[in-house]
């Protein structure tokens, strides 16, 4: 049997017998349920069990010894990857299982067996925020089967919104992003800059293009890709003026 078991000893040749009595740690246990016995207590190692008949005469039997082995159970382990098992919404955890032959994973959404020949190894894509317990049961090559859990705590990926500017070409623009999320630290991208913070004052020389990142405390990162800060054209004056003479009132256009 396997270990958390109850060990069952079966009787035979049994016509002429009136009851049967098993021995257990100098404890006699009589037989109530017909040619079998059960343990009555959760086995977890190897037990030699004596056993004597009595006849419809009174005649006992010679003792007889029979043990009741125990295995081990196997000693399964799931490692995951990422080994944090933290994950945000839409990443994916590879699960490996170890320490048997075979594995048998519960159902979960989102869990998946990519491979029928090799059940060691599962895929958790989640659906949906929270703590996800992921079982598997192992089998050894003894036969028992032991089950294990792994815990995958699965976080919400920030919003980010942000907002852009129109400036006059050489000026300084302010551009600005919030999230949905406390302790968002943001990245700015563009072709000519690479700005940190929430607010940034990049020198704008023609229409840019901005992505802005912002990471929560989970390291769950979402993007706006649509920030522009613009140019206004300046204003171009061509200024013409007379000569004229001392004290005369001047004019230009």
């Amino acid at each position: 049997i396997c270990s958390g078991e109850r060990g069952v000893i079966t009787f035979t040749d049994t016509m002429l017998v009136q009851s049967i009595n098993v021995s257990r740690e100098n404890v006699n246990v009589p037989i109530t349920d017909g040619l079998t016995y059960t343990t009555s207590d959760i086995m977890t190692q190897s037990q030699m069990y004596s056993v004597r008949a009595t006849s419809d005469k009174g005649c006992v039997s010679a003792t007889k010894y029979q043990t009741i082995t125990v295995n081990a159970l196997p000693n399964i382990q799931i490692t995951s990857n990422p080994l944090s098992k933290q994950l945000c919404l839409g990443d994916t955890a590879i699960l490996t299982a170890t320490g048997g032959e075979h594995y048998t994973w519960t159902n979960h959404a989102g869990l998946e067996v990519p491979n029928a020949q090799d059940s060691s190894i599962a895929r958790f894509i989640p659906t949906t925020t929270g703590r996800h317990t992921l079982t598997v049961s192992g089998k050894g090559f003894n036969g028992c089967t032991n089950p294990t859990d792994i815990i995958i705590e699965v976080h919400g990926i920030p919003t980010i919104t942000a907002r852009g500017a129109e400036v006059c070409q050489g000026d300084m623009a302010t551009l600005t992003a919030s999230g949905s999320s406390p302790n968002l630290t943001y990245v700015w991208s563009s072709v000519n800059n690479t700005l940190n913070g929430a607010t940034i004052y990049p020198i704008i020389n023609q229409d840019e293009k901005f992505t802005v990142y912002g990471t929560d405390i989970n390291g769950c990162r979402s993007k706006d890709t649509a920030v522009w800060a613009t140019i206004q054209g300046r204003p171009d004056v061509d200024v013409t003026a007379e000569a004229i003479c001392a004290g005369d009132e001047a004019s230009g256009t």
